[in-house]
């Protein structure tokens, strides 16, 4: 983003679009099924979400456990990220949209979406630690995400995930192979010199990835040699919140897995369409958990929804 914002001329330079768009022919880059079935997908996300952002964002629910501070955090990403990653990349599937056919919109949309999933993928790993240390080391817990903390390992992964924004490269989307890839010339012209290829996101990724496996490993082992002690006892409650976590966590990691493996050039288009709706699922999956296991999520819903019914029949007994 930097050479966007502060080095026009190497950005001209990289992003230039002397080619033809055309000479690829329309008809074979539009991807008009998998853009609707992502458009509609998104939409129903974002919907599915405002019940779920009501309660997660309300203080009394905010204030019962650090999970739940993690989790609003999520949803504020989740439902600003949703129109770009389902309903802006479904849009661009169906026009056959690439780089070159609106230069300045996809290199910001590509931006936002660089941005958005390192901080989302930094915060999700950081609510599975919280979670295994809630139910391993009760005290530990307490000491690093008790009370306002968890706003605080925000501050970091912000920071981090701005680095990334401003200080390597965009990615762009391209209708061949339904995602946003580094090159902005995919399919037009190759990338020889790997002048557009994204170290530090594929190592971020890689990490996020093996970290996830690692912690889940190391979890699983801890539990088992846990498990016939008497004063190990874990609630209803506290298992659903773990397995909520553990869900948002398994699509963080299978997104990272499949983004680092489509950037390959013998990498076939099945793998980057699959990267485009895993990478929707991290950000839409999350109300559909809610409402599957979350049961204070469950009750205060329908709270919400029995009181505002209370008050359209007391007003029309009213009148």
């Amino acid at each position: 983003m930097d050479l966007f914002l502060f080095n026009h001329d190497e950005y001209n330079r990289l992003y230039n679009c002397s080619y033809d768009v055309n000479s690829i022919p329309l008809d074979e880059r539009r991807r008009p099924i998998l853009g609707y079935t992502l458009i509609a997908l998104g939409v129903m996300a974002e919907l599915a979400y405002i019940p779920c952002c009501f309660v997660l964002w309300n203080p009394k629910m905010r204030d019962n456990s650090s999970c739940y501070k993690f989790m609003m955090m999520l949803s504020i990403v989740d439902v600003f990220s949703i129109p770009v990653v389902a309903i802006v990349t479904g849009t661009l599937g169906v026009m056959g949209a690439v780089f070159c056919t609106a230069p300045s919109f996809i290199y910001i949309c590509g931006a936002i979406i660089m941005g958005t999933w390192i901080f989302n993928s930094l915060m999700a790993t950081l609510l599975a630690i919280s979670r295994c240390i809630a139910i391993l080391h009760g005290n530990l817990m307490q000491k690093l995400f008790s009370g306002n903390k968890p706003y605080f390992w925000a501050i970091p992964a912000f920071l981090y995930s701005a680095y990334f924004t401003l200080y390597t490269r965009t990615p762009v989307f391209t209708a061949f192979g339904f995602s946003w890839f580094f090159n902005p010339h995919h399919n037009y012209i190759e990338d020889i010199t790997s002048q557009f290829h994204n170290v530090e996101h594929a190592y971020h990724n890689l990490s996020i990835c093996f970290l996830t496996i690692g912690l889940y490993a190391f979890f699983a082992l801890a539990m088992l040699k846990k498990w016939n002690d008497a004063e190990f006892k874990q609630t209803k409650t506290q298992k659903r919140v773990f397995m909520q976590v553990f869900m948002i966590s398994f699509c963080t990691c299978i997104a990272t897995s499949t983004y680092v493996f489509m950037n390959f050039p013998f990498a076939p288009e099945f793998l980057s369409v699959a990267s485009s709706f895993t990478y929707f699922g991290i950000h839409g999956i999350p109300p559909l958990i809610y409402f599957c296991l979350n049961e204070s999520v469950q009750r205060r819903i329908k709270r919400m929804f029995n009181s505002n019914v209370v008050s359209v029949n007391a007003i029309e007994v009213a009148t």
